[in-house]
């Protein structure tokens, strides 16, 4: 177990511990892990990585990450900001694509217009383009006859062409157009009579938990949809597999 020599925190591995130091330190806010292990907030559960910790929280849909202030996150980046949202007075640099101020070391990872995976480290370290996929698909409207509907030719069309018939702006876009105009949310709550279905239903499925919890404790146990929580480098000859494409994409920026 190591412990830091600027707030006796302590950490499992050698590599948290230097990365905590590197950060800005605020008063009553910082990240903790329990006895120095990477431990589950939640439910107790240590892991032997970080990986294993983010599927965790991917695949229970738990908030294994802890904050001294003692609010719990679901993934650790966004611990991190955070922390970082009470530190005022550290520097930042802000990102040429995404208009987002990080810290300096932080990789950001954007989009170009052609769909290129675009990613900057520092201000005086170049954009690199890693690749030339698509990491996210434009949402359209499922429902045909709908104005927003788009067949399967959509898909087919150059990125550019897709950026500029897309129907929604952005995912709350699409997520408010299904609920204002469809009544449907993605996790309507299953409990026969509830009320929280159609568009009184919940668009993140750890709302929908923690009102089961609530209202529904004798209900049979919810068990999450499965999702992708492992994300395999690609290059040839690269055993490596992450909990998230922005891990991959950053391990793909700084190793090939």
């Amino acid at each position: 177990m190591q412990d830091t020599r600027v707030c006796g925190a302590s950490f499992f591995f050698e590599s948290h511990l230097e990365a905590h130091e590197a950060r800005t330190h605020v008063a009553g806010h910082s990240q903790i892990e329990p006895n120095g292990k990477l431990t589950c907030a939640e439910c107790g559960q240590t892991f032997e990585s970080r990986n294993q910790q983010q599927s965790h929280a991917n695949d229970s849909q738990h908030s294994p990450f802890l904050c001294t202030c003692g609010t719990t996150f679901s993934r650790v980046d966004v611990l991190q900001r955070h922390i970082d949202g009470y530190a005022q007075d550290a520097l930042k640099f802000p990102c040429k694509f995404c208009n987002t101020d990080f810290d300096a070391g932080t990789i950001c990872s954007s989009i170009s217009e052609d769909g290129t995976v675009l990613t900057t480290r520092k201000p005086d370290k170049p954009v690199q383009a890693l690749e030339t996929i698509r990491i996210l698909q434009l949402p359209t409207c499922p429902y045909r006859g709908c104005e927003f509907f788009r067949g399967a030719s959509f898909q087919t069309l150059s990125w550019t062409e897709q950026l500029t018939q897309k129907p929604f702006a952005n995912q709350s876009s699409f997520t408010k157009h299904l609920k204002d105009i469809h009544k449907q949310t993605p996790f309507p709550c299953n409990v026969e009579d509830c009320d929280r279905v159609g568009d009184k239903g919940y668009v993140r499925e750890k709302d929908l938990m923690k009102h089961r919890s609530a209202k529904h404790p004798d209900a049979p146990e919810y068990n999450p949809e499965p999702r992708q929580s492992r994300h395999p480098c690609g290059y040839d000859g690269c055993d490596r597999i992450y909990s998230s494409t922005s891990a991959r994409l950053v391990h793909q920026y700084l190793k090939h």
